[in-house]
């Protein structure tokens, strides 16, 4: 894993936990975006991008490992449940039009 600044300078560099996780110290005076960079070999990459503003901390917080605990849960994909309760709303707004119109002819 590497952590690079708009100049693609290196700012750290190092190995994810067994459970695929990094953490590193986010630098003082950052004065870009930070792109961090998955090499998993075999031609296997991913970035991610992490904008300046997301990198200072909010105003009226403390604690900036909290508020990106918060981001990182926002950012996760919807629950299973979620996905299950859409699907369901989907087939019954198709067929509530079906029986509209098969009830206003």
């Amino acid at each position: 894993m590497s952590v690079v600044n708009d100049k693609d300078e290196v700012i750290q560099k190092g190995l994810t936990d067994d459970q695929g996780r990094y953490s590193f110290r986010i630098p003082e005076k950052i004065n870009s975006d930070l792109t961090l960079i998955l090499d998993a070999s075999q031609g296997h990459k991913a970035h991610w991008k992490i904008s300046k503003d997301e990198l200072e901390k909010p105003a009226g917080t403390d604690d900036l490992k909290a508020v990106m605990e918060k981001k990182e849960k926002l950012e996760q994909g919807p629950s299973v449940y979620k996905i299950i309760a859409g699907i369901g709303i989907i087939f019954l707004f198709a067929f509530g039009l079906k029986f509209i119109k098969r009830h206003t002819r």
